[in-house]
C-alpha cells in the first residue's frame, strides 16, 4: 500500500487518521469511557477533557459588614402617664365652683391635669442629673453636647402669663441665664409675688401690666414658687437648672430632651405634688442612655405621687 501512495497522500491521510481519533477520544471523555471497568484498569487518573465542558462559576464579591452606626448624643423622648389602676382626681374649682370669678368666670384649678384619652400627666418636671447620691453634684460640663454648654446665645425669654384663670404656663423649667416676664391678658388685677434666692418682689398688675425679672435667672436647686395673694388658686413655680437635659410635659404627657451624651444618668419626675415614687424618687432613677440609636424611647412612666389626690 506504501508503493500505491504517494508521500504527500500519506502525510494527509495520518493527519486524518490523528484528527479522528483525537475526535473520539474527547467525545468518550465528554460521555464517559465504552467500558467503563476496562477504562478504570487501564486509565486509573480521570480524564481531563481538551476542551473545557463549562466555564467556570463567577463568584459574587463578598460584600463586607459594615460598621455599626454609633452616636455620641441622641434624643431623649417619653411619656408620663396617669396610672391605669388608679382613678382619676376629680377636677377642682376656684371657690368651690360656688359662683363665678369677676374677670375670670368659672375656674377649673390646673394643679394636676390629666388628659382623659391618653391619661397623659400635664406640667410634671423631667431632667437628668449624674448618676451619684449627692444631689448637689453639677452635670458634668465635659459632657454636655459642645453646641449647648454656652447657654448665653440660647438665652430666652420667657412670659407667664394667664390662660383660662390660671398661670400659664404654671410649671416653667428654665436654664441660668434665660431671661423672666409676668404679664397679666386677664381682664381682671393681679398681683405676683415671687421670690428667689437672687430677686424677690410681690406686686399688683392691672389687666396688660407687666413685670420683667430684672436680673437674668441663676441656678438654684429648690423651685421657685410664685402665686397672687388676691386670687389664691393662681400658682406656679420654675426650676432653673445649670445645664440643658430638662422639660415639662405636654398636656399629653410628651417629653422630649435632645443632645443627652450617652452614658449612665439619673432621670427625675418631679410633680408639684411630689416626685414620682415620693421620697424613693428624689435622687431620680438610673438610666443608661446607649449609642446605638439616635431616637431614645422610654416606656409609658405611670406617675406615682405619694398619696392620691382628691
Amino acid at each position: 500500500m506504501r508503493s500505491l501512495l504517494s508521500f504527500p497522500m500519506r502525510c494527509a491521510f495520518s493527519l486524518g487518521i490523528a484528527l479522528l481519533a483525537g475526535s473520539l477520544a474527547q467525545a468518550q471523555c465528554d460521555r464517559g469511557p465504552l467500558f467503563p471497568r476496562l477504562h478504570a484498569r487501564l486509565h486509573p487518573q480521570p480524564c481531563i477533557p481538551l476542551i473545557p465542558c463549562c466555564p467556570p462559576a463567577i463568584m459574587a464579591p463578598v460584600a463586607k459588614a459594615e460598621p455599626a452606626k454609633t452616636y455620641d448624643y441622641v434624643t431623649l423622648v417619653g411619656a408620663v402617664r396617669w396610672p391605669g389602676d388608679r382613678p382619676e382626681p376629680t377636677a377642682k374649682f376656684a371657690n368651690n365652683g360656688v359662683r363665678p370669678m369677676p374677670g375670670f368666670g368659672f375656674i377649673i384649678i390646673n394643679d394636676l391635669m390629666i388628659e382623659p384619652t391618653t391619661r397623659g400627666v400635664k406640667n410634671v418636671m423631667v431632667w437628668l442629673r449624674p448618676d451619684v447620691d449627692d444631689r448637689a453634684q453639677s452635670f458634668p460640663f465635659n459632657k454636655i453636647k459642645p453646641e449647648l454648654r454656652d447657654a448665653g446665645p440660647l438665652s430666652t425669654l420667657h412670659t407667664i402669663g394667664l390662660k383660662d384663670g390660671n398661670f400659664e404656663p404654671r410649671v416653667l423649667a428654665a436654664r441660668a441665664g434665660d431671661q423672666l416676664r409676668f404679664f397679666n391678658n386677664s381682664p381682671a388685677r393681679i398681683n405676683v409675688n415671687y421670690s428667689s434666692d437672687i430677686e424677690s418682689f410681690n406686686i399688683l398688675l392691672p389687666s396688660a401690666g407687666e413685670k420683667k425679672l430684672s436680673k437674668s435667672l441663676e441656678y438654684q436647686r429648690p423651685p421657685i414658687a410664685f402665686a397672687c395673694n388676691v386670687h389664691p388658686w393662681l400658682q406656679g413655680r420654675v426650676r432653673v437648672f445649670d445645664h440643658p437635659y430638662f422639660a415639662v410635659t405636654d398636656e399629653f404627657g410628651h417629653f422630649e430632651i435632645r443632645g443627652v451624651p450617652a452614658g449612665r444618668w439619673r432621670i427625675v419626675y418631679a410633680h408639684e405634688h411630689g416626685y414620682h415614687r415620693g421620697k424613693a424618687g428624689v435622687p431620680g432613677f438610673p438610666i443608661e442612655v446607649k449609642n446605638d440609636k439616635a431616637l431614645v424611647v422610654l416606656d409609658n412612666i405611670p406617675l406615682d405621687l405619694p398619696t392620691p389626690q382628691k
